[in-house]
């Protein structure tokens, strides 16, 4: 298959990968194409502007935009702006497309009092980012082509090492009240984006809504605990968690539906394997 990715950093590089060693096309659309990994074609694109050249026939669009910073410019240019200028660039192209795939965030609900979310919860939220990341799954559902909005929870794996550093320096939240927290392992995220897409491409049905989570939503003061006791280091306990509420409990049983096995079910198993890494290049 042809296969563009757009926005090719850690996640999208890590999914391009797995992709041509499956034999398919891919193209890494990027700012920086120096730093596209040698089996990923380099497509030079500075969005939302328009590409400098036509894109490339494909099968498949991988949208996976992140935002450069935390300003509502940024969002929009990421998730509103930048979708807007794929669809417009895609062109023709939208008629013969087997499949947009946009990657989204659960960032997009507005639950924080430990409600369980599906694909059927509504979405209603109250912060900037949140709103701004549903303009752009709107301007998709509302393209000529088929498309699928995956809402990732919190993606962690090599680079993306908060938690680490929190634990490592003994900050450990507040027995009370509980926060519910939701991960997802980056090689899993890109596991789930081509599970579905090989799916979609042996014509078996596909929904235009996935969350991606893994199988264990626990409460942020559990898994700090947990990744102190594997470091060996004494908990502080700190002042209340940032944000309001208690979070919301991810779940995945309609990803899980599809067959989609998760390499890492839980934060132990993700971690456990972050932890002999990040000790191997010590």
């Amino acid at each position: 298959m042809r296969i563009m990715i757009v926005g090719c950093g850690d996640l999208g590089q890590y999914l391009g990968q797995r992709l041509a060693e499956q034999g398919h096309q891919v193209w890494g659309a990027r700012r920086q194409v120096a730093l596209l990994p040698e089996a990923i074609q380099p497509f030079y694109w500075d969005l939302p502007a328009p590409p400098p050249e036509s894109l490339p026939e494909i099968d498949y669009l991988i949208y996976a935009v992140a935002a450069d910073g935390r300003s509502p410019a940024d969002y929009q240019r990421a998730y509103r702006d930048g979708v807007a200028a794929v669809l417009a660039a895609l062109g023709d192209q939208l008629s013969t497309l087997k499949r947009f795939f946009l990657v989204s965030s659960t960032g997009v609900y507005h639950q924080q009092a430990g409600e369980s979310v599906t694909e059927a919860s509504p979405a209603l939220p109250r912060s900037f980012s949140g709103q701004l990341i549903l303009e752009g799954e709107a301007l998709l559902a509302q393209a000529e082509c088929a498309s699928t909005c995956v809402r990732l929870s919190g993606l962690y794996g090599p680079g993306r090492e908060r938690l680490l550093r929190q634990a490592r320096a003994g900050q450990h939240p507040p027995a009370e009240p509980l926060y519910w927290s939701n991960r997802i392992h980056r090689d899993d995220a890109a596991a789930a984006i081509q599970h579905l897409m090989d799916l979609d491409a042996q014509s078996q049905q596909i929904e235009d809504l996935y969350l991606v989570s893994d199988t264990c939503s626990v409460p942020m003061q559990e898994v700090i605990s947990w990744l102190g006791e594997q470091l060996g280091v004494p908990p502080q306990t700190l002042g209340a968690l940032p944000g309001e509420g208690q979070g919301k409990q991810i779940q995945s049983q309609l990803l899980a539906s599809t067959g989609f096995q998760w390499r890492y079910p839980s934060y132990r198993e993700g971690y456990a394997a972050l932890l002999s890494t990040v000790t191997a290049e010590h």
